[in-house]
């Protein structure tokens, strides 16, 4: 996770309100990924991930976040016969008769 901005400066945590004050709450913004932590987010639709800062002097700032990498977690073999795999990645376990 990244915790500095693009200028190096560290990340404030999300839950503080020092050195600056904000209302990018996990209360006001409860899908944005906010809380106990000073992970660069993009609570409100930025350009760019960006954080409050724990520079006095920089209120925030953009942060170089790496796209996602890939799942590492993919399906690399077939299902056992008994197992379906649907579109969003939800498993339904079925009953194989036996005539």
């Amino acid at each position: 996770a990244v915790q500095q901005t693009k200028e190096g400066v560290q990340c404030q945590m999300w839950s503080h309100q020092w050195p600056h004050t904000h209302i990018r709450t996990h209360t006001n913004f409860p899908d944005a990924g906010l809380g106990g932590h000073n992970h660069c987010r993009n609570p409100d639709g930025d350009a760019a991930p960006w954080c409050f800062t724990m520079d006095e002097d920089v209120r925030w700032d953009s942060c170089d976040v790496p796209p996602p990498s890939p799942c590492e977690d993919a399906l690399e073999e077939a299902p056992p016969p008994n197992i379906t795999v649907l579109a969003l990645n939800h498993m339904v376990r079925g009953e194989v008769a036996e005539h």
